[in-house]
């Protein structure tokens, strides 16, 4: 969520409010709906002479379940109650918040944040400079401290997030942004979406096993322009009509009552990616690549060579993406594209396994298509290729790859080596999903490798459905991440490693990060 978009505050994990962040009516039962819940209304301070107003807003992030959940059906827009909540995330009501001076001592009363997560305090002007952090608990959760800084800064988003208390903190990405600066993403291990708001104060650094001075540390949502390029590699083979069934066993159905393929989960799940991201971040592009024994770009040449196209009037159309790059801003615009990845979207006239409905934010006029030209083999390290070389054609400042496959790659002109060397060349992170139960282990290393040697990670997703709540997850560390910038000069093989203090005075060490 970027500043300019959305102010919000402190953010802490909590399952007790469901309003906010891409809602639905499928929710876990300890995530319930703000409007079931009093209104708590924080005390009105006493007026104050010369005083300083210093608020912010507390959230958690959704779980995995329920994420995975939200995405089988359609996502209704984000809650009017609470629309600063980023999508992907709680409300958490009931929170004691404080401020505290160097010392630990309560500067003021506490209060308690309302059923949007909000908070505010009234303070002396004379007394801010006494206050040293920003301090939330609530039963269950890590608690918060957080600088006074991230509060008073004007160009300060105010949010902050917790997680559950048996949560552990994660480095899942990593690259380096320029020859004294690193960006890099800490996630939950419960819900696996980004952890927002960490201070600068949290972070310590070290490079070669020696101290390392950081010049800042600053949450990407207080920082403009910082949006990312984000290029979806999606399998489109044939293996890919295969019915989806839970980890019991039991068939996930589609909306019209027919067991969702891969396909079809796999599009109404990425509709939920594309929603959350650009809810989050409205300057977020977002371009999409079909692969499977070929790789196709869903750009204009590919769409006017592979698709017919038809109004309701039977009459023969053209479309355009409107964009050179294939970097798509418009959200309607990624939503027709997502439904043309799917052979079980309407206008493909699918002869088995769900019709799904077209998505209700398109504006195009496509009907009909007379036939799906994108099955076939699994190129996969081909098409990471493809979308390497489409960021680096679109020389974007802040690239990812996201690049799915439910089985082993048959058809690739590359390898997972070439694909490492290449990303690492062009600093890209590559996301790696393996949404399938048959892949073999050599290839379920290749992924993870690929992953992890370019600064990402690797999702195991043969539990397909729970594939909603992976993508979820991924749409918030797209969105909130952390770039730190140093006076020292980077040298190609140094090793930097991050290390975070958490609210109970516990360090948590990342693995050492070699620097390209």
């Amino acid at each position: 969520m970027k500043l300019n978009k959305i102010a919000l505050s402190i953010v802490l994990g909590s399952t007790l409010v469901a309003c906010g962040g891409g809602s639905s009516n499928t929710t876990q039962s300890n995530e319930t709906n703000p409007t079931d819940l009093p209104e708590i209304v924080p005390p009105t301070p006493a007026p104050v002479v010369n005083s300083q107003t210093i608020n912010g807003q507390l959230v958690v992030p959704i779980s995995i379940t329920t994420s995975a959940r939200r995405a089988i059906n359609p996502i209704q827009a984000r809650s009017a109650e609470c629309p600063n909540v980023p999508d992907g995330y709680l409300p958490l009501n009931s929170a004691t918040v404080e401020l505290k001076n160097a010392a630990g001592e309560n500067v003021g009363d506490s209060v308690a944040t309302n059923t949007c997560g909000e908070f505010t305090f009234v303070v002396a002007e004379d007394l801010v400079a006494n206050i040293e952090q920003v301090v939330a608990n609530k039963e269950g959760f890590k608690s918060i401290i957080s600088d006074i800084e991230n509060f008073l800064a004007a160009n300060a988003a105010k949010l902050v997030s917790t997680a559950e208390a048996d949560a552990v903190y994660e480095l899942t990405g990593f690259r380096k942004t320029s020859d004294n600066s690193v960006n890099f993403i800490i996630t939950d291990s419960k819900s696996k979406k980004a952890v927002i708001g960490l201070p600068e104060s949290a972070f310590s650094f070290s490079l070669d096993a020696l101290p390392l001075t950081v010049n800042n540390v600053v949450g990407s949502q207080n920082i403009a322009n910082d949006s990312t390029t984000l290029a979806l590699a999606l399998d489109s083979s044939g293996s890919m009509d295969i019915p989806v069934s839970d980890a019991n066993g039991a068939v996930i159905s589609a909306p019209d009552g027919n067991a969702h393929t891969r396909y079809s989960l796999v599009a109404s799940s990425t509709h939920q990616l594309v929603d959350m991201t650009k809810a989050n971040d409205p300057n977020a592009t977002i371009s999409v690549t079909l692969f499977s024994s070929h790789i196709y770009p869903l750009v204009d040449e590919t769409i006017t060579e592979y698709l017919s196209l038809f109004n309701v009037n039977g009459d023969q159309i053209s479309y355009s993406i409107n964009s050179p790059t294939g970097f798509v801003n418009d959200t309607s615009t990624l939503h027709t594209l997502i439904d043309l990845y799917s052979p079980q979207s309407e206008m493909y006239d699918p002869w088995w396994g769900p019709v799904i409905t077209r998505h209700e934010d398109r504006v195009d006029s496509i009907a009909s298509i007379d036939f799906y030209p994108f099955s076939g083999g699994t190129a996969f390290y081909d098409a990471i290729d493809s979308a390497i070389n489409q960021l680096v054609d679109a020389q974007v400042a802040k690239p990812a790859i996201v690049a799915l496959t439910d089985g082993e790659d048959n058809t690739s002109v590359n390898t997972p080596e070439d694909i490492i060397a290449k990303a690492n060349q062009y600093n890209i992170p590559v996301t790696v999903i393996a949404a399938g139960d048959d892949l073999k282990p050599e290839s379920t290393e290749a992924m993870q490798n690929i992953a992890a040697e370019t600064g990402s990670a690797y999702f195991d997703a043969t539990n397909i459905a729970a594939l909603g709540g992976f993508l979820a997850g991924i749409s918030t560390r797209v969105t909130f991440n952390y770039n730190a910038d140093f006076s020292q000069t980077f040298v190609s093989g140094q090793k930097l490693t991050i290390s975070l203090t958490l609210s109970d005075g516990s360090v948590v060490t990342y693995p050492e990060q070699v620097l390209p």
